[in-house]
């Protein structure tokens, strides 16, 4: 049985910076043995079966995401990696959620930050994003 990982961000699948990056992690992952399957709020390309859209990730989205539905769609993969979501505050809620989550799972996060809140001058009061905790640095 081939390892799993999940890649998850507010949008997947685009010609945008981070879902290039996030192809550029599912090739090597794949290439490293893992079967990678994508979480987001949104996906452009071809929706693959695999493939889980919570649209409470999505990209300025005011409602949060439900914890447990957030929960269910990471699954028990081996790894999972962030692109964007718990650095940039594109939807706070849901970096927030999806923070708390990563925070409480078994298993390895690797959280890829593109942006960062104090960059853009609309974020620069924003606090706690990206977390800085421990739990997911071990």
């Amino acid at each position: 049985m081939p390892r799993r990982a999940v890649i998850v961000s507010y949008r997947l699948g685009g010609t945008d910076g981070v879902s290039v990056e996030a192809a550029k992690w599912a090739w090597a992952l794949g290439e490293l043995g893992f079967a990678v399957r994508r979480v987001a709020g949104e996906i452009l390309d071809t929706k693959q079966p695999t493939d889980v859209v919570v649209a409470r990730l999505a990209l300025d989205v005011v409602e949060s995401p439900d914890a447990a539905t957030v929960v269910e769609a990471l699954g028990d993969d081996e790894l999972v990696v962030v692109e964007n979501l718990c650095s940039l505050p594109l939807n706070e809620a849901a970096s927030r959620v999806v923070g708390d989550v990563l925070e409480r799972r078994a298993g390895r996060t690797l959280l890829h930050h593109h942006d960062l809140p104090w960059e853009r001058q609309r974020f620069t009061e924003v606090r706690g994003i990206p977390r800085t905790s421990t739990a997911l640095c071990t």
